[in-house]
C-alpha cells in the first residue's frame, strides 16, 4: 500500500484508481486516506489493541467535510486510546447503538407493535395514546438514547404535565410506562424506568353544564362564527376551519348533547351503520370502549340534523362527520380540540365527556332508572346474569329516554325569559 506524506495542498491532487486504495501517511503512523474509484475520499485510521489478536481499522469521516489537520487530530487521539488498551472503534459502534436507539426509535418499534394489535381487534386506545406519546414526549426526548432515560426523567416531564392536571399526568405516566414496558419485552433497555412510579390523586370529575350553559352553547353551535384550531403536536400553529369543517363540529356538538354518547365513538359515525327509517344507530364493537356493539335509538332532533347532514353529505362519504374535504377521514382529528374553543366562544367551560354526563344527569333528572341510562351510555353491568344470560338491550326503554331527553334539551335551548310588569302597589 503506497505511503506518502498527506498534505492539505497534496490530497485534493490525488486521483481515484480501477479499485479502493489506501494512502497511509508518514508523518502519522496508522493514519491514512482511502480513496473508492468513482473519488469518494474518507480519513481512515488502523490500529492494534493487546487485548486482540488482529489489527482494526475504522472511517474517521469524510474528505473534504473533514479536514486534514482535524482529522490528523482525531486520528491522534484513538492512537493513544489503542496504545492504553481502549478500542475506538467499539466506543464508535456503541455511540452508533445509542443514537440508532432513541426514544423516537422505540415509539416507532412501538407504533408498528401497538397497529397490528388493534387490526386485530385489541388495544382500540392506542389512538389517543400516540397522541400523548407524540405531544408529550417526542418533543422532548426524540434524539435522547432510551438507555439513557432514567427515573428522574420521568418525574420530571409527569410533574410537569400535572400543571396541566393530575389526571393528565396520570395518564402520560401509564402511557409512558407502556412504551417502555414494549422496550424492556423486546431488548431495547435493561429496566422500565416509569415502572412503579407513585400516581397522583384524581379528583373525579363531577361538572355538568347547567340550564344557563346550554343556553349559551346552543346558540354558539347555532352561530356560524369562525372556529380557530390548534394543529399538530402543539398550540402554536393555529388553522382557521372551513366553513364546511366548521359546520361539521358544530353538528358533532350538537348530536352529542342529543344523544350522549362518546366523543370518539360520535366522531366516527359511519353512514352505513345508520338506519334512518329505523331510527337506529348501531355501533360496532370494534369503536366501542367496552368492546359490545351498541344500538343507539334515534330521537326526533336527531334524525332531523342526520337528515340535513345526509343532503350536504358526498355521495360516496363514508363519515357523517368527515374530517374537511377528506371524505375518507373522520372529524375525530380535530373533535377534542374543538371542545376548549366553542367553549370559550360561548363563555361556558366543558369538556366534551361533560356533555355525555350532562345527558346522564338531565335523564336522571327525568326520574329515569339508573339502569336505563347505563343502557344508554352502553355501561356494562358486572355479574353472571348480564355476562352469560341476559343481553336484552332494553330498546324500547332507551329509546323512550332518550326521546324524553331531548324534548327538555329542547325546552332549556328555546326557553324564553318572561317579560314581567310589576303591579303598582294600591295607594
Amino acid at each position: 500500500m503506497p505511503t506518502l506524506h498527506l498534505t492539505a495542498r497534496g490530497v485534493p491532487a490525488i486521483r481515484p484508481s480501477s479499485s479502493p486504495t489506501f494512502y497511509w501517511d508518514t508523518k502519522l503512523v496508522g493514519f491514512g486516506l482511502r480513496v473508492l474509484p468513482k473519488g469518494a475520499k474518507a480519513w481512515v485510521v488502523t490500529y492494534r489493541v493487546p487485548t486482540r489478536q488482529y489489527a482494526r481499522r475504522f472511517t474517521i469521516g469524510p474528505y473534504p467535510k473533514l479536514s486534514l489537520a482535524k482529522a490528523r487530530k482525531r486520528a491522534k487521539g484513538d492512537l493513544a486510546k489503542a496504545a492504553i488498551g481502549q478500542d475506538p472503534a467499539a466506543a464508535k459502534i456503541e455511540n452508533r447503538e445509542q443514537v440508532r436507539h432513541t426514544v423516537k426509535a422505540l415509539f416507532e418499534a412501538y407504533e408498528k407493535h401497538a397497529e397490528v394489535r388493534r387490526k386485530g381487534g385489541e388495544f382500540r386506545s392506542w389512538p389517543e395514546i400516540r397522541r400523548s406519546l407524540e405531544r408529550d414526549v417526542l418533543t422532548e426526548w426524540a434524539s435522547r438514547p432510551v438507555t439513557e432515560i432514567r427515573r428522574r426523567d420521568v418525574i420530571e416531564l409527569v410533574t410537569q404535565k400535572a400543571l396541566a392536571g393530575r389526571t393528565a399526568a396520570n395518564r402520560l405516566q401509564a402511557h409512558l410506562s407502556m412504551l417502555f414496558a414494549y422496550g424492556v419485552e423486546a431488548d431495547w433497555l435493561p429496566a422500565n424506568p416509569a415502572a412503579g412510579l407513585r400516581k397522583r390523586s384524581e379528583q373525579p370529575r363531577t361538572h355538568v353544564l347547567s340550564d344557563d350553559d346550554l343556553r349559551a352553547f346552543w346558540a354558539e353551535l347555532e352561530a356560524d362564527t369562525p372556529i380557530e384550531l390548534s394543529r399538530g403536536t402543539t398550540a402554536k400553529t393555529k388553522r382557521v376551519m372551513p366553513s364546511e369543517t366548521g359546520q361539521t363540529l358544530r353538528d358533532l356538538f350538537k348530536f352529542l348533547l342529543i344523544g350522549g354518547q362518546r366523543l370518539g365513538e360520535t366522531s366516527r359515525m359511519r353512514w352505513a351503520n345508520v338506519d334512518l327509517d329505523a331510527k337506529l344507530w348501531t355501533i360496532p364493537g370494534a369503536e366501542t370502549k367496552n368492546g359490545h356493539p351498541h344500538r343507539v335509538p334515534l330521537s326526533e332532533p336527531a334524525i332531523e340534523l342526520l337528515k340535513a347532514r345526509e343532503t350536504r353529505a358526498h355521495p360516496v362519504a363514508t363519515f357523517v362527520f368527515p374530517s374537511g374535504s377528506n371524505r375518507n377521514s373522520s372529524a375525530w382529528v380535530w373533535s377534542k380540540r374543538t371542545a376548549p374553543v366553542l367553549g370559550k366562544n360561548a363563555g361556558v367551560a366543558f369538556t366534551a365527556h361533560d356533555l355525555r354526563r350532562t345527558v346522564a344527569t338531565g335523564m336522571g333528572d327525568l326520574g329515569i332508572d339508573a339502569d336505563t341510562i347505563g343502557l344508554v351510555l352502553n355501561h356494562r353491568k358486572p355479574g353472571v346474569t348480564t355476562r352469560h344470560y341476559d343481553h336484552s338491550t332494553r330498546e324500547a326503554a332507551t329509546r323512550a329516554a332518550l326521546d324524553r331527553w331531548a324534548q327538555r334539551l329542547n325546552h332549556i335551548v328555546t326557553e324564553q325569559v318572561a317579560r314581567v310588569t310589576p303591579i303598582r302597589a294600591r295607594a
